[in-house]
This record gives C-alpha cells, structure tokens and sequence, in this order.
C-alpha cells in the first residue's frame, strides 16, 4: 500500500511538472493572439523591433547610413527615378539584404519638395528584402526566417491583416501587417519554404526592388 502511495505521489509531481512546462511553452510561443481592441489592424506577431534587431540597424525609414554602419559598403548599387513623380532612388544589394532608398523630401508651403542632391547617406531606406542567404535573420517568438515552413508562418501569422497583392508586382508573395506599422511579405519556394522576406512601412505591391534583379554578382 505504501508503495502505491509513493508510485502516485510520483505521478502527481510529474504531471504537475508537465503541465507547467507546457503551460510555459505556450506563454512563450502564444498560438493565440487576444485583441483587447477588436480592432484587427492592432494584430501583432512581434514588436517593431523585432523584426530588426538582427539587421543591426533600428528600423525603417531610417537613414542609409545605418545600413553603412552595420554592414559596409554594399556589392552594388543601382539608381533610377520614378516615372511618376521624379523620385530619386536607389537599391543596394548586399550578400543577404537588399534595401531600397529614396531622396529626403521636405514638406514647404502645403508642398513636398523633393532634395535632388541629397548625399547617398542621406537617402532614407523605405524597404528592406532578406534574400535566401540571410539565414542568420530572425524575428518573434517562433524565430520566423529563411527556411520556416509555410504552415508555420500561417500559424503565428493567422490572426493579422491578409493584404491582397495579386495584379501587382509582388503578387506570389503572402504579405501582413504587423507591429502597428509595417508589411512583412513572404515569398516560398517549391517545398513551401520561405526563401525571401520584404518588410515595408508601406504594402510591397509597389516595390521598386522587384523591378531590379536580386542578384548579388559582381
């Protein structure tokens, strides 16, 4: 009898410390996503910073500058100008980023003015594109990157803004928004598989980037 007891005893202890662990495993990971709010635009997978602590530079707009800072000169660069609008703007292309910066504007007189000869540095990165081999790049309590299961993303994602990007020039790419501010589009390779990510204050159907190669060849 004593026995028995002190097999139960076990039993108790053991699943009370499963329970724990899981209750911890799902405190960390969230599954669900309680919106106090109702409102659905204030869905979040991570915090603003997230998504760009491992990119060593605070976030976007920012200056490119801080792209420079973080990580040196870049393979190439590539300058254009919008047809509508006559915005400056280049894109650079790193081994595992791509940016993409326009000129500095100032607003005068209920007008925008754009700065011409605003320096390279200058230049406000208004997009950022993880390319395959930034593997090393992750965000959020799932650690969503280069290689994650679509299934994966879908799931931390589920409850967030779906934008339509179909007849635009992302339009195979699955975007979000997330972090109060941000589109986070994801593009999947053959085994389902993200093997690009764009993040941009504003929806990705418009990226400059993917009118240029993404290649990062000399």
């Amino acid at each position: 009898m004593k026995q028995w007891s002190e097999k139960r005893t076990i039993c108790v202890w053991v699943g009370v410390a499963v329970l724990i662990v899981l209750v911890l495993l799902l405190a960390y990971f969230r599954p669900w996503y309680i919106n106090l709010s109702g409102n659905p635009w204030h869905q979040r997978y991570t915090s603003y910073y997230g998504y760009f602590h491992d990119l060593g530079f605070p976030g976007i707009p920012t200056a490119y500058a801080n792209v420079l800072a973080a990580h040196g000169e870049p393979i190439r660069i590539e300058k254009d100008v919008d047809e509508i609008g006559g915005m400056p703007y280049f894109i650079a292309y790193y081994d595992t980023i791509v940016v993409e910066c326009v000129a500095k504007t100032v607003y005068e007189n209920g007008e925008t003015i754009i700065l011409y000869d605003t320096p390279i540095e200058e230049y406000s990165v208004v997009a950022v594109k993880i390319l395959p081999s930034g593997t090393d790049y992750r965000f959020g309590r799932a650690k969503i990157g280069i290689g994650s299961p679509r299934k994966w993303v879908e799931w931390f994602y589920q409850h967030n803004i779906h934008t339509d990007l179909s007849g635009t020039l992302l339009a195979e790419y699955e975007e979000y928004y997330d972090a109060d501010g941000l589109f986070v589009a994801f593009h999947y390779d053959d085994n389902d598989r993200v093997d690009e990510i764009e993040i941009c204050p504003e929806s990705n159907g418009t990226s400059r980037m993917k009118r240029h190669s993404t290649e990062c060849t000399e």
